[in-house]
């Protein structure tokens, strides 16, 4: 295991670094959800599964909801896990 923390502002980035990031993203998702190819989750990121069910009488906070909104919108999406596909939903 080899890791190496870097900070975006502070580093210069490689490029291949980049990259590697892009493709290791792109395979864990994959390993999470099958069936994430072309125009899957893999590809339109982690909000394409954690948001995926969204009920109609909810909408997502903005930059300018108040604290209070976006933080149980954070608790119902990551720790409740309420927008998530059925069949990904915990058990």
């Amino acid at each position: 295991h080899i890791s190496k923390v870097r900070s975006l502002t502070l580093d210069r980035v490689e490029p291949q670094l980049l990259l590697a990031l892009a493709r290791a993203r792109g395979q864990a998702l994959r390993a999470t959800h099958p069936g994430g190819g072309e125009g899957g989750v893999a590809e339109r990121g982690p909000n394409a599964l954690y948001e995926a069910a969204i009920p109609s009488s909810l909408r997502k906070p903005t930059p300018s909801s108040p604290r209070d909104e976006k933080e149980l919108w954070i608790r119902l999406k990551y720790e409740v896990k309420e927008f998530l596909p059925k069949e990904n939903a915990p058990p």
